[in-house]
């Protein structure tokens, strides 16, 4: 498959899981008037590197990285509101990274929502292995946003080749996620249903 012909295809499941999950996410009136917990669920945060040249392949490579952490978000988001939480899904503008931090900030101190649940995506090297990763933390705001607690952060890596990037399984990657907030019962006051 053509890189072009992949990277549309790529994009366009991006978007159909984030149109499949609006329906499911905390309706706006109700977390603005402050009436439901529910969990902020941002994605597409990158390194904190400098924005690469608009035209450059570097900007291409990080526009695919942004997209591929949008589609594992869009999953998250999915499988979050099957498993009965309020959700509130966001995703960071694809800008220069410096303020993007800043921007989820004030959109989830806006959301009313208690919870953050961030995904940001990592691409390296270590020891001479590339690699790719996801890093999941999860936080609590407290008076309005001038406190904010950290509760849990998980970092999967996985070797950067060919057969990774091909049969890489969002959904077992979410859902081991939640097994773990799960487990330690982060988010259950933002849950429709208990379980």
């Amino acid at each position: 498959m053509r890189f072009a012909t992949w990277r549309r295809c790529l994009a366009w499941g991006v978007v159909g899981g984030l149109v499949g999950v609006g329906s499911a996410g905390a309706r706006a009136n109700d977390v603005e008037a402050g009436r439901m917990p529910c969990v902020f669920v941002s994605g597409g945060l990158g390194d904190d590197a400098p924005a690469p040249p608009a035209d450059s392949p570097e900007a291409l490579a990080a526009r695919v990285w942004y997209d591929l952490d949008l589609q594992l978000t869009a999953q998250l988001q999915q499988v979050m509101a099957e498993q009965g939480y309020r959700i509130q899904p966001y995703a960071v503008p694809f800008a220069d990274t410096a303020t993007q931090r800043q921007t989820i900030h004030r959109q989830w101190q806006a959301s009313g929502c208690d919870w953050l649940v961030q995904v940001a995506h990592t691409v390296g090297e270590r020891e001479g292995q590339a690699y790719f990763g996801y890093d999941f933390t999860v936080a609590l705001q407290q008076s309005r946003g001038r406190r904010v607690e950290s509760l849990f952060y998980q970092r999967p890596r996985f070797v950067r080749d060919r057969d990774n990037l091909l049969n890489f399984r969002t959904r077992e990657v979410v859902e081991s996620f939640l097994r773990d907030v799960g487990s330690r019962r982060l988010l259950e006051g933002a849950r429709t249903t208990v379980r």
